[in-house]
């Protein structure tokens, strides 16, 4: 059974489009003045992941500390890194410098995994994998 606990969030933001199937979600600033969007490029910054459903120019609650939920985008296994997919699901980093991992950015570490389009468990972290 997934579980939350989400220590700190930014609830003064609000969507730029409906969020009604985003929830547990990554999230991203979307550019415009306090408003965020799903992140849409594989590997982006995540501000933090959705905790609620906004319809668009709602306030919506990012959490950025703690466990939070998260959409698996594959199999994730506890003390896998996670990023954002293209479509805001997470997805497993690989935390040694390889073509495939370079430049993204980790925002979380598993703590209880699941399966393709079910909901892990993240400690909610900020990390990018760099060339040393």
């Amino acid at each position: 059974m997934a579980f939350e606990n989400v220590k700190h969030a930014i609830g003064s933001m609000t969507a730029n489009a409906d969020m009604a199937s985003n929830q547990h979600k990554f999230v991203k600033s979307s550019g415009a003045n306090n408003q965020f969007a799903l992140c849409s490029i594989d590997g982006e910054f995540a501000l933090g992941v959705l905790q609620d459903n906004p319809a668009s120019g709602e306030a919506g609650s990012i959490g950025i500390v703690g466990e939070s939920k998260v959409v698996a985008s594959e199999t994730l296994t506890a003390g896998d890194f996670v990023g954002s997919d293209a479509s805001g699901n997470a997805k497993v980093v690989n935390m040694g410098v390889t073509a495939q991992s370079l430049g993204d950015y980790v925002r979380g570490y598993v703590i209880q995994g699941a399966a393709v389009n079910e909901l892990a468990v993240i400690e909610l972290i900020q990390l990018k994998v760099e060339e040393a």
